[in-house]
């Protein structure tokens, strides 16, 4: 039969994703917001992706929203009905003074450091803000000029002589 479909040509170069949304967590979504993913069979690679829309109606099953996003596959890496992980950044903090999530204390409720000053270090109370991975923003207490312990603090006491090494030759403001 000549009007029988012979072969269907497909365009690969950017794939649909759909996401869960958990309602509780909807306000920090928008369509346009830039997201990430890593798919199991390439676990190294990150692919970038754009969220489209977001169902204005709750899934009565979960309780979550369906977001649509655009995946980037233009390398042609992706096949259709890959199982992806993405990430979401929906808080961004510009040049942001971080530093290393094991550089800090906690003790009574509150997060605190050792700087070092002049061959001793000093015990300083900070504020903390948004945690990625092992860094986190430091919003108050820490000038981005200090010296920073991160590593043997559990040991110093307010005082301490210390001979700091090991410098980053990277700073770590993000």
């Amino acid at each position: 039969d000549a009007a029988e479909e012979a072969f269907r040509i497909t365009d690969t170069s950017e794939l649909l994703a759909y996401l869960q949304i958990p309602q509780g967590e909807l306000a920090k979504f928008a369509a346009g917001q830039a997201a990430t993913l890593v798919v199991d069979a390439m676990p190294n690679t990150t692919y970038s992706a754009t969220i489209a829309r977001i169902s204005p109606t709750i899934d009565v099953r979960n309780g979550t929203f369906r977001a649509t996003a655009f995946v980037d596959n233009r390398s042609g890496e992706l096949a259709p009905g890959m199982f992806a992980r993405f990430s979401i950044a929906y808080d961004r903090h510009a040049d942001a003074l971080v530093i290393p999530r094991a550089a800090i204390v906690e003790e009574d409720d509150q997060a605190s450091i050792y700087v070092v000053a002049n061959g001793s270090v000093a015990r300083r109370v900070i504020e903390v803000g948004i945690e990625s991975g092992n860094v986190v923003e430091v919003v108050g207490g820490l000038a981005i000029d200090e010296e920073v312990v991160i590593n043997g603090q559990a040991s110093l006491r307010d005082g301490s002589k210390v001979l700091a090494s090991n410098r980053p030759s990277a700073s770590y403001t993000g």
